[in-house]
């Protein structure tokens, strides 16, 4: 098979597959040092290639690698499978792509998925080829969800197909096959794009379940098909109708009289339900339910309402409703008197016996009723029935009155009507007196603050008259000597107001004069003085003796003392920090004094804002706006210790590195220092030297680092700053020397792999320094048996896995710029 593998791979390296417009795929595998050897079969499009004139390209870096043809007949699977080499110089890690070339089509085709070389592998066995191929078939539908409740619209989306494929990016359309086995309830279904969608409306007890079968093909027409099962939920009904067991109510029924029972109709035979008087109705709010008992509200009133509509809602466990409507007849009844009324309650004093006073007259639903009306005795303390009395409806005195003896009589009247239904209602009969003149003011304060606003209440007034149910009026007065600051004043009602803004320091007080006139004309004046009072005036400055304070400073140092300007001479004063600026928090107030609340950097900000308000002990506030300099100080600069690594036997003046102080003082500069701790050692013979300027860190003497002697050097490194007092940090420097090839190759010449411990394997001192050498090891004949780059000193007397025998052999060891070493290897193995 090997045999015939090469020549296949020879005829494509030729060319000789010329019979279609093969594309030019070719390698030249002796140009790369690795191989990796691919077993596989092609697919087109689903279907499996047996043309030996079809073709698949290996890629890595879009160069050719590797070229195959289905030219192996595998008899045990009847299938034609590939087998070729792909070749690169690296051992792993590249990535590689694949082209085909149907002959059938004479066309070419990429292949989405890649594979990662690993030199001296394969990918397939005959028995499991490594399939390269354009298009994976889907291999599974999955429905999203498979239920839907009964009674849902037309078109309502059952659950979302989606499907299983190896290619990642196709798409896939999504039909139903026609089978009467397998999907005889297509018909009631649609699908939407990828969304299997209802063609009809379900009835659970009809049918409970449908049986679907539906295909998805990719967009390049591979397809699969699936058969489902879908389920129809059962569903609640709702109700279709209530009915109460009565539906009338006689009027003048106590509130809370039961009216009817409430039931309703629906097909479920076992459910429960609640009822709830529903919609907008006028009439909803005359009755109420208990449970599902209809019962009243109010009295209802057959004259004034013989009918009620209400709408009943009744709501089954599962929230399905369902409204009716009833309408409640109320049954007529005699009607008691419901008000009595007097058209006249008033009576001058000293008029004649048997005056009549006023006319009664009843309310009553009941149209056509008559009335007699009685006198009714009243208590001890209200027994005035025996001053009056009744003629037909009138009421008339039975005596005469006098306003100053008693003003007013209190009766009570009985009306009955035909049916000997009574109501009983109470009378004041007044006695009206002439008018008396009013006969004084008083007023309630005449004491009121400064700077309050125009309009400020000051005093009520109040009239002193014999007549005690008066009404009064009451203006100011202008007059020159019992009034001049009339004017400064206004009335409202019986309200004595300001009608200017008042200043205790101007003026505290004024003369005014006021008349009170009764509702008959009458009038009386006085005059009142109106004191002003002394009131809390607000600050109107605010200072800090000092705005300045040096960067770095402790937290709670003093910056200054605050000082507030006040008209009040004598007042206290408190100090906060206000409003929403941010520079707020950096500060803190003690008393009256700023300090600061955190350490203050100016390099990081030279100047802060901040709003502080000063408030009086009267609660009055002035706010002022202060802006904070810090001042600058000089600080140290600082340096990060360094490891630094380099190659022994470096030339004077190589450089390791370059070393970097920071200082937040921006505008000065550093100069560096190596410090020695020996005092008897002179820079001069120490291995670096260090520019005190730049930083760098050099090799100070040709040839004096030598990895065999000395492999680490550590040392302390100081910078100095320029600022007024010079301020310094000091680091340490660590160099770390590594080895480089030199001489002979320090191998040993000796390997006995019988993991003892001892040279079991072929081993180099230091491999890292010949990370650029390849290690190739020959047996006498010339046989290559091990080669590797880098060599990580991994041989251990093997090839292709097994122990070679006990002997001479030899190996060669070199790079690419022509370094070469070789030796033997004195191998024992037994």
């Amino acid at each position: 098979m090997k045999l015939r593998i090469f020549c296949v791979l020879g005829a494509l390296l030729l060319g000789s597959l010329h019979s279609f417009a093969q594309p030019t795929w070719s390698v030249d595998l002796t140009q790369y040092e690795k191989r990796m050897s691919i077993t596989a079969v092609l697919f087109f499009d689903g279907s499996e290639s047996r043309d030996e004139n079809d073709l698949v390209a290996a890629y890595i870096d879009g160069e050719v690698r590797g070229v195959g043809a289905p030219t192996t007949y595998y008899a045990e699977d009847d299938r034609f499978l590939v087998l070729f080499q792909v070749g690169d110089n690296d051992v792993s890690g590249s990535t590689i792509t694949f082209r085909l070339y149907d002959a059938s089509t004479d066309t070419e085709y990429p292949v989405e998925e890649t594979l990662t070389f690993v030199a001296e592998s394969s990918e397939g066995v005959v028995s499991e080829p490594y399939v390269i191929t354009n298009n994976y078939l889907p291999t599974d539908i999955d429905l999203s969800d498979a239920t839907i409740e009964e009674n849902l619209v037309v078109n309502t989306a059952i659950g979302t197909f989606s499907s299983t494929d190896q290619d990642s990016i196709d798409t896939f359309t999504y039909s139903f096959v026609t089978d009467e086995l397998l999907g005889p309830d297509n018909g009631s279904f649609t699908i939407d794009d990828n969304i299997l969608r209802t063609a009809e409306i379900y009835n659970h007890e009809v049918k409970e379940s449908y049986t679907i079968y539906v295909r998805t093909t990719d967009n390049k027409n591979g397809n699969y098909d699936e058969s489902f099962t879908i389920t129809i939920d059962d569903a609640n009904d709702p109700p279709t109708a209530a009915t109460l067991t009565n539906q009338q109510v006689s009027e003048l029924e106590a509130v809370g009289t039961y009216v009817g029972l409430l039931k309703s109709v629906d097909e479920d035979s076992i459910d429960t339900y609640t009822y709830q008087i529903t919609g907008n109705g006028t009439d909803n709010h005359a009755f109420t339910l208990n449970g599902d008992s209809l019962v009243t509200t109010e009295i209802f009133d057959f004259e004034a309402q013989s009918s009620y509509g209400i709408t009943v809602t009744t709501t089954d466990a599962t929230g399905e409703s369902f409204a009716q409507g009833f309408t409640i007849s109320i049954v007529d009844a005699n009607d008691d008197p419901t008000d009595l009324d007097l058209n006249n309650l008033l009576i001058t004093e000293n008029q004649a016996v048997f005056t009549t006073i006023g006319q009664f007259s009843t309310t009553d639903q009941d149209a056509g009723d008559t009335f007699t009306y009685t006198l009714q005795p009243g208590t001890e303390e209200t027994a005035d029935e025996a001053s009056f009395l009744i003629a037909e409806e009138e009421l008339r005195s039975n005596a005469v009155f006098n306003f100053e003896e008693q003003n007013q009589f209190v009766l009570t009247v009985r009306t009955t009507d035909e049916a000997g239904a009574q109501y009983e209602e109470d009378f004041t009969i007044t006695v009206v007196d002439d008018n008396d003149a009013p006969t004084d003011i008083d007023i309630t304060n005449l004491v009121v603050g400064e700077n309050l606003d125009a309009a400020t209440a000051i005093g009520i007034l109040s009239t002193t008259d014999e007549d005690v149910q008066d009404l009064f009026t009451y203006s100011l007065v202008t007059d020159e000597t019992l009034g001049p600051d009339s004017e400064l004043f206004l009335m409202d009602g019986n309200t004595l107001r300001t009608d200017t803004v008042f200043d205790f320091e101007v003026d505290h007080s004024f003369l005014i004069r006021i008349q009170t006139t009764d509702s008959a004309g009458a009038s009386y004046e006085e005059s009142y003085t109106v004191t002003i009072t002394d009131e809390n005036d607000a600050p109107t400055a605010l200072d800090l003796n000092e705005n300045r304070i040096e960067e770095l400073r402790a937290p709670g140092t003093l910056i200054g003392t605050f000082a507030t300007t006040d008209e009040d001479a004598v007042d206290n004063f408190t100090y906060t920090l206000t409003g929403n600026l941010v520079d707020n928090a950096a500060f803190t107030i003690v008393d009256n004094e700023l300090r600061t609340a955190i350490e203050l950097d100016r390099e990081s900000q030279s100047a802060y804002r901040i709003e502080v308000t000063s408030t009086d002990k009267g609660g009055e506030t002035f706010v002022e706006t202060f802006v904070i300099e810090v001042i600058d100080q000089n600080e140290a600069p600082e340096l990060g210790d360094a490891l630094f690594t380099m190659v022994e036997n470096r030339e004077a003046g190589y450089l390791l590195g370059t070393l970097e102080a920071t200082d937040i003082d921006s505008n000065q500069s550093q100069y560096y220092k190596i410090l020695l701790e020996d005092p008897l050692y002179f820079i001069e013979e120490f291995p670096f030297a260090l520019d005190s300027v730049t930083g760098d860190l050099t090799v100070n003497i040709k040839d004096s680092l030598d990895y065999e002697k000395q492999d680490l050097y550590v040392f302390d490194v100081m910078v100095v700053d320029n600022g007024p007092f010079a301020l310094t940090d000091t680091a340490e420097i660590i160099v770390r020397i590594t080895d480089e090839p030199e001489g002979l190759l320090p191998v040993n010449d000796l390997v006995s792999p019988n993991q003892d411990g001892f040279n079991d394997f072929f081993e180099i001192t230091n491999p890292e320094v010949y990370a650029d050498y390849r290690l190739t090891i020959f047996s006498s004949e010339g046989t290559v048996l091990y080669t590797a780059q880098p060599y990580n000193n991994e041989w251990d007397g093997t090839y292709q896995g097994r122990t070679l025998p006990s002997g001479i052999y030899y190996y060669l060891f070199e790079n690419t710029e022509g370094f070469i070493y070789r030796g033997m290897i004195n191998l024992k193995t037994q």
